[in-house]
């Protein structure tokens, strides 16, 4: 990759490429060197789990916290399982069910933002999805994913979104 000197001389683009870069760190990367003891929870406890959807806990820092993240996968057989981090009505209910849990217990919440965006398929219309998405567009009241009692930290680790060209 790159030297924090090299960062300071990158172009707009070259930074974007960089983010999009195939063999940068996703979300498992950051949490396993955070917390190697992570243990990663399934299920959003409705219908089954998403696995484009990392969510679990883990101690960082002498504290339990709770990591919720995207995963795209490194290969096309990963990508394939993972949905390319592309999530499901069913993602979205798992990350509010351990917010509502580390809110419950006091834990932090890290999240670690990879997403192109929700699945856009018509099965994930049929569950919901345009519901979760539209608590994420800030058109809805969003579900805490954590509380007084818990602090929550966001991290975007790359570009997200899609349709973003190279200038001409």
């Amino acid at each position: 990759m790159t030297t924090p000197a090299e960062r300071d001389t990158l172009s707009i683009w070259q930074v974007v490429e960089l983010a999009r870069h195939q063999d940068r760190p996703y979300s498992m990367d950051y949490i396993k060197r955070l917390a190697p003891d992570f243990v990663e929870l399934h299920g959003d406890r409705v219908s089954h789990d998403d696995p484009a959807v990392v969510a679990g806990v883990g101690t960082w820092r002498d504290m339990t916290v709770v990591f919720l993240g995207q995963q795209k996968g490194r290969n096309l057989s990963e990508r394939v399982a993972r949905n390319w981090g592309m999530m499901h009505p069913e993602g979205f209910r798992k990350a509010l069910r351990l917010g509502r849990q580390a809110a419950k217990f006091g834990f932090p919440v890290i999240s670690l933002v990879d997403t192109p965006g929700a699945y856009p398929g018509e099965s994930a219309e049929e569950r919901g999805v345009a519901s979760r998405s539209r608590w994420l567009a800030g058109t809805r009241r969003v579900p805490p994913l954590a509380s007084e009692k818990s602090s929550s930290i966001q991290a975007i680790l790359a570009t997200t979104g899609r349709g973003v060209q190279k200038p001409t």
